[in-house]
């Protein structure tokens, strides 16, 4: 249904079974399963209709990831809501549900939010000077840190060895794209999501991926990763086991980055969901791969493709 008051989107975003939308006067609007007040409406109730989340001044830009949804404000700061039961939302807590956004604790006062990304439990920002803060689940150094519990609050990355533009957070790894137009993975390496030898089962020290040519856009999946490089192909590495490499064929995983099969053509951006991932090419054709067992890749069927296929 159109959002109201006749509003008009300018940025969508989904997490588990909730979508939200940034409206361009800057009010937020969500739908979907409202478990863990992951719309933030101040209720517990499910919603057929997008309802307004309740911020209390303008959004720049929202996220979405899991059971947790999260806004960069216009006065600098970054409310969270949601599930927070492993610190995802950052408010210095641990909380189960919660269905008002509230703040994020110490954002350091320099912190603009450039770019925001949420995974199935840790979230991610990078600042306007290319610093990146995460907060939420330790575990497999998703954090890029070398702590040893969940963090409640916002919490610098070791160094990642260039200025950041933008991060990807996935199931338990996270992606840094560098303004040197390269990618630097840290996390969970049990299916090679971070681009590192299998035998290197996790790393919290942010290591540089070796790609084919420079990078222009990095996205986390659940347990893979792909890279937009600047060469309009895309490159993917991790889990394969349903196709989300692109790579043709179906496989376990792969820990080295190869081309997406069926993506001939200048690709302009891509995405990526758990197990599948689309692009949009320059004519504005939208192609996907990886796991359609609910239809998701909108190719008419609900077969897994291995190979990138035009949505119908």
């Amino acid at each position: 249904t159109a959002l109201p008051g006749s509003r008009i989107a300018r940025r969508i975003v989904a997490g588990l079974d909730h979508t939200c939308v940034l409206a361009t006067d800057g009010t937020v609007w969500c739908w979907g399963q409202n478990m863990n007040g992951k719309l933030g409406d101040g209720s517990f109730l499910n919603r057929g209709v997008p309802v307004q989340a309740l911020l209390g001044t303008t959004a720049l830009m929202i996220a979405a990831g899991g059971s947790t949804t999260c806004a960069a404000l216009s006065d600098n700061s970054v409310k969270c809501w949601g599930k927070g039961s492993s610190g995802q939302i950052g408010n210095n807590a641990v909380l189960t549900s919660n269905e008002t956004p509230v703040y994020a604790s110490l954002i350091p006062a320099s912190f603009t939010v450039a770019h925001l990304e949420i995974g199935s439990t840790h979230t991610c920002a990078v600042s306007v000077i290319g610093a990146v803060w995460c907060w939420g689940e330790f575990t497999n150094g998703r954090l890029g840190t070398t702590q040893e519990s969940n963090a409640v609050t916002p919490t610098a990355t070791a160094s990642l060895g260039g200025i950041a533009s933008e991060v990807g957070a996935g199931a338990a790894h996270t992606c840094a794209l560098l303004t040197s137009e390269t990618v630097t993975c840290f996390g969970n390496n049990n299916k090679g999501q971070l681009g590192q030898a299998l035998a290197t089962v996790s790393n919290s020290t942010p290591t540089v991926v070796s790609l084919a040519a420079t990078a222009m856009h990095v996205v986390a999946g659940g347990q893979f990763t792909c890279a937009l490089l600047t060469t309009s192909a895309v490159h993917c590495f991790g889990d394969d086991l349903r196709g989300q490499l692109g790579a043709g064929t179906s496989g376990s995983f792969r820990e080295t980055p190869a081309a997406v099969t069926g993506l001939t053509g200048t690709v302009v951006d891509v995405a990526a969901g758990t197990s599948h991932a689309c692009a949009v090419m320059s004519t504005g054709q939208v192609r996907c791969w990886g796991l359609n067992d609910q239809g998701q890749l909108g190719i008419g069927t609900q077969s897994n493709v291995a190979t990138a296929t035009a949505i119908a």
